[in-house]
């Protein structure tokens, strides 16, 4: 994001790791996983997801159906 705050223009595109529940997690002998969330790449939640993509609600509802 700093490149193009500093006004580069040749990134086509950035990737941000989403999942639908925020963060990530370790895995661990004994501990119970957090359902829906990651275990490799820390991401943002599905609701972020859906505010930085430029989603509207209606979208999410759609995802939300088809979950």
């Amino acid at each position: 994001m700093a490149q193009i705050r500093s006004g580069t223009r040749a990134i086509s595109g950035i990737m941000i790791e989403s999942f639908i529940e925020e963060g990530n997690q370790s895995v661990e002998d004994g501990k119970e996983l957090v359902f829906d969330k990651s275990i490799t790449d820390a991401c943002i939640n599905r609701d972020d997801t859906a505010k930085n993509a430029g989603g509207t609600g209606e979208d999410q509802q759609k995802t939300d159906e088809i979950v």
